[in-house]
């Protein structure tokens, strides 16, 4: 607190004031608490589809830096990378197909919005049971999610603590 000039400071979680306040000395007074604004139109109330998001989260690597609000696509990289090979993997596992059949689920895959461009990629992949996400997912639709993407993480937990009796799952990757 001492070497930042601020006056208020605004924080989206008990997490955030508590760290603020504990840990870097901010009385309570200099924090404005607003939410998540993702929240706002959130229905927690309404009954999840039978859907799982897939939504593993990307890798520098396999991409080139940002430049000029674009990031450069090596196609060639990305597909000879394990991170590729294991989505793959995972996408075309007869038993993932087999399960999704005999429960009438559909799994849908969402790549990082750094890795959209990509999506090209795993498009003989896709079938009737596995799809492309949408860009914006209704999080409050899928009945699990398996993901290591942090802002899905929060979100999962804002749908429990919403609402304990949900029936959503979820499965985080490292």
């Amino acid at each position: 607190r001492d070497r930042v000039m601020v006056d208020k400071i605004v924080v989206s979680s008990h997490f955030e004031i508590e760290n603020f306040t504990k840990n870097y000395g901010y009385p309570e007074s200099d924090l404005i608490p607003s939410g998540m604004p993702r929240y706002d139109y959130t229905d927690t109330a309404k009954e999840p589809q039978n859907k799982i998001l897939y939504a593993p989260s990307w890798r520098d690597k396999l991409i080139g830096k940002y430049i000029h609000r674009e990031r450069k696509l090596y196609d060639g990289i990305l597909t000879n990378s394990n991170y590729y090979k294991g989505i793959v993997a995972f996408l075309t596992n007869p038993k993932l197909l087999e399960s999704l059949e005999k429960n009438d689920v559909v799994l849908e895959f969402k790549p990082h919005p750094n890795f959209r461009g990509y999506a090209h990629l795993f498009d003989s992949f896709l079938n009737e049971r596995i799809r492309l996400a949408e860009p914006n997912v209704q999080l409050e639709d899928y009945k699990l999610f398996i993901t290591d993407f942090s802002s899905f993480n929060f979100d999962f937990l804002y749908l429990r603590d919403s609402d304990p009796s949900r029936s959503s799952s979820y499965i985080y990757l490292r």
